[in-house]
């Protein structure tokens, strides 16, 4: 029995699995634990010296608004702009003078080389017509080429600018950063390199420090990331390699009318735990392995000895065993024994089934014969009673036309219209043969009304109109029998609308069953078709016209659309039914 060894090896093998899972998810969780702490110690870093430096912006904004302050308080007292009376310069910022014409030659400036030149900021010229009238002070922008943070104040009249230009010194900006990387080797944290960039918002790329490239070109990675760095809202970004764990801190400058700055810190930390951690579980899978399949190796020479040989000799008595023909099959030894004593156990438990089941097989096969028999004599006697149900169903129909001197063959042409209406419908053949069958026996119920009201030549009365309909309810007295349930449905609810402004009852919509909406239309059309002693026949084109249009009787409101839908493609084809039968 291999699969009673293959169950216990899979038992086995899953318990050990299991632990093994456990196992190292432990110490996956314990690493990723330790991970979150190192995440948090970089994050926090970032974070304080980000505040140095915006408080540091904010300490040279507040220089700057000084100065300018200075600078108009002067413009009050003179009759034209004037370039500011000094300059201002230290380690961490430069205040710069220029005056220009408006196309942006500078004509005046603390720089003497600049004099005559032409003054390069886009954010000023080459753009069309300034968005300003007098005055503008900007915010921080980049001098992608120098490195630098540049603030503007201009001021205008009618012949040139005056520009107040603030430089931020780009060794104040990597000093800042610098602390970073020093703050983290202090606090122990795993990185194998730093380096830092600036980005403007045309996804220019450079690097301004590093502590591994000397070219100071910046990565390929980054390079392939720099979408998810400007659509992040988050202030870093982690991916994770094999070996190591990339993080990307960004510190974006307050977005205004000119371009925004980002500065994005990139730090690589060594991802130690990862290689470990599948050493681990190598080395631990391996061993398992060997003391496994060792242990596998001896529990089948024993389980083959003990458990699979015998199981084995009674599964192929079994299977030999024919169930189609149990008498002559043959059964288990009662001699043979096994050490195992739930072994002979099944084995008694097998040979009392295989006995049991053989005299069970020859009481069917006698229970079976004389319910054959049985069988063959009440199909017979069904197939009698069904011929006498359609016999006296042909009768009354030969009563129903008798009765009415306007019906003659109006009743067997509204049974083949049915049928085919039902057919076109999709209905099984068996619908289309007992609708075929029983529609004739539609107006069977006014046999029971009297023939002066039916042969009427003129209007009906009130009360006479009242009989007339009662034709219906005494049909379903008439045909009160499980054969007759079809027709049944078809005499009482025939005159049924779908709107519900038919009798006797008022239903309407899908509670009028089938087959009585599929008589009431083909009763109508031949109804129209035909001419009576009060009417003329109305043609094809007329019927159809009243039945899809309507007229002051008929409406197409009165039909199961569907079954309405099936006349429109079909009612040349079923004239050609009024034609054959008329």
């Amino acid at each position: 029995m291999r699969f009673i060894q293959r169950e216990i090896i899979f038992k086995i093998f899953t318990f050990v699995s299991i632990s093994f899972f456990v196992i190292f998810s432990i110490n996956i969780y314990e690493n990723t634990q330790q991970e979150q702490e190192k995440i948090s110690i970089i994050t926090k870093i970032f974070n304080e010296t980000l505040h140095t430096f915006e408080d540091n912006l904010a300490m040279i904004n507040e220089d700057f608004n000084n100065i300018l302050n200075d600078y108009f308080n002067m413009l009050r007292t003179e009759d034209e702009l004037k370039m500011p009376p000094k300059t201002f310069k230290n380690y961490i910022y430069s205040i710069n003078y220029y005056k220009t014409t408006k196309k942006g030659y500078i004509i005046d400036s603390n720089i003497e080389d600049l004099k005559g030149n032409y003054y390069k900021n886009n954010f000023i010229f080459n753009s069309g017509d300034l968005f300003f009238d007098e005055s503008l002070i900007s915010d921080f922008v980049l001098d992608f080429k120098n490195n630098n943070l540049k603030k503007f104040f201009i001021t205008k009249n009618e012949n040139y600018f005056i520009i107040l230009e603030l430089i931020i010194s780009e060794n104040f900006i990597n000093n800042i950063f610098q602390r970073i990387s020093t703050s983290l080797i202090s606090d122990s944290v795993d990185i194998k390199f730093s380096n830092l960039y600036i980005i403007d918002s045309d996804k220019n790329i450079k690097m301004i420090q590093s502590d591994n490239n000397l070219n100071n070109e910046p990565t390929d990675f980054i390079s392939t990331i720099i979408d998810d760095i400007f659509h992040t809202k988050d202030d870093h970004i982690t991916y994770n390699s094999f070996y190591n764990r990339k993080l990307y801190y960004i510190y974006k400058l307050k977005d205004t009318g000119f371009k925004p700055i980002r500065y994005v810190l990139e730090i690589s930390v060594d991802n130690i735990y990862t290689l470990k951690n599948i050493l681990f579980s190598i080395v631990f899978f391996i061993v398992f392995m060997i003391v496994f399949f060792g242990f596998i190796k001896a529990i089948n020479k024993k389980s083959k000895i003990l458990l699979v040989s015998p199981l084995e000799k009674i599964i192929s008595n079994y299977n030999q065993f024919d169930i189609n023909n149990p008498e002559k099959s043959a059964l288990l030894s009662i001699k043979d024994m096994y050490k195992i004593e739930e072994i002979n156990i099944l084995k008694n438990k097998t040979l009392n089934f295989q006995i049991s089941l053989k005299n069970y097989f020859k009481d069917l096969k006698e229970s079976y014969d004389e319910l054959e028999n049985a069988y063959g004599t009440i199909e017979e006697k069904n197939q009698e009673l069904r011929k006498a149900y359609l016999n006296f169903a042909h009768k009354l129909s030969i009563i129903a036309e008798g009765h009415d001197e306007n019906t003659g063959q109006h009743v067997y042409r509204v049974g083949e219209i049915s049928a085919l209406i039902a057919d076109k419908l999709g209905m099984d053949t068996g619908f289309v043969e007992d609708i075929k069958k029983f529609a004739p026996l539609h107006d069977i119920g006014k046999i029971f009304v009297p023939t002066e009201i039916i042969n009427k030549k003129g209007s009906l009365t009130e009360n006479e109109w009242k009989i007339m309909k009662n034709h219906t309810i005494s049909a379903k007295e008439l045909l009160d029998e499980e054969f007759f349930h079809m027709a049944q449905n078809i005499a009482l609810y025939h005159h049924e609308k779908w709107d519900g402004s038919g009798y006797p009852y008022g239903i309407k919509g899908d509670n009028i069953p089938l087959e009585a909406q599929i008589v009431q239309l083909a009763d109508i059309f031949d109804a129209l078709r035909s001419p009576r002693s009060y009417k003329k026949g109305f043609s094809l084109q007329e019927t159809y016209k009243i039945i899809v249009k309507g007229d002051d009787r008929v409406k197409p409101e009165h039909f199961n659309p569907i079954i309405l839908e099936v006349f429109k493609e079909n009612y040349e084809e079923i004239d050609y039914i009024f034609k054959k039968l008329s």
